[in-house]
């Protein structure tokens, strides 16, 4: 099937540089400590910058050349849980185990925090920054998104899953990128909603790991594949990961490389056309 996306020149460009990756040099960074990262929440801001936490709940930033650019420890908080780095600028940390949220700038120094329970919006799981300085969660109870700003003022209440789903909804990773907010079900689906949190259509693929979302393209990261989801065409590609890689790990793609980040460190993998 042809994929015919919206912003042509730049997918035609994503799916050459996917589809020949018979010539990749790699490069493999291993972290230089002894505790194993946590590569599930592995995120790149649009700079290129990797973020990734490890056992010990340390938050590492590496620049594209894989420098290390600073750090964020916090021993108090739990379990780190999400690494929202949508903004290059400002870095969100998610701690579920308190229901806090630690807001980073550019130099990995606090800025703020926020706490759901004393929102009153009780003991959510998932939150996202929003491009315009407020702050998405997923209400469990309510089964809606809701945008809050720093004082847990409810800015905006979006559309109640539980009249368009029979089942009640568990996700675990939730994002704004664009256009849309992304809801992951992990071996379930990918929800996709509209910037007022109203339910636009759903990508289901029992396989899905996870995601990452560049420019038009939802690039699905399954077990065995990789999936190139159009979002303004709604047409998709399936590509095979590419060879050699440490697994289990967390695959996202910035410009014509791969970062992959497994448990004992970070792989990168220049995709050079043949």
């Amino acid at each position: 099937m042809e994929l015919l996306p919206g912003n042509y020149k730049y997918s035609i460009c994503l799916l050459i540089l996917l589809t020949n990756c018979g010539g990749l040099q790699r490069t493999t960074i291993e972290a230089n400590y002894q505790d194993r990262i946590n590569f599930s929440l592995a995120a790149l801001d649009g700079l290129g910058n990797l973020y990734y936490s490890n056992e010990t709940n340390e938050v590492y930033k590496l620049d594209p050349e894989g420098r290390r650019l600073g750090y964020y420890s916090n021993n108090q908080l739990g379990a780190v849980g999400a690494i929202d780095a949508t903004s290059p600028l400002k870095l969100l940390i998610y701690y579920p185990d308190f229901y806090t949220g630690v807001i980073l700038d550019r130099w990995m120094h606090e800025t703020s925090r926020f706490n759901t329970i004393d929102f009153g919006l009780g003991e959510v799981e998932t939150v996202a920054l929003s491009r315009d300085g407020f702050i998405w969660v997923f209400d469990d109870i309510e089964q809606r998104l809701k945008k809050v700003d720093q004082l847990g003022n409810v800015m905006l209440r979006g559309e109640d899953l539980r009249l368009l789903f029979s089942e009640r909804m568990k996700p675990t990773r939730l994002s704004e990128s664009g256009s849309h907010i992304f809801l992951l079900i992990p071996n379930e689906s990918i929800l996709l909603f509209d910037l007022f949190g109203s339910f636009v259509r759903s990508y289901r693929d029992p396989a899905i790991i996870n995601y990452q979302v560049v420019a038009r393209d939802l690039i699905i990261q399954k077990e065995s594949s990789i999936i190139i989801y159009n979002l303004e065409t709604q047409l998709q590609q399936e590509r095979d990961l590419p060879e050699d890689l440490k697994l289990p790990s967390r695959l996202l793609y910035h410009g014509d490389v791969w970062v992959s980040v497994h448990e004992g460190g970070v792989q990168r993998l220049p995709i050079v056309r043949d």
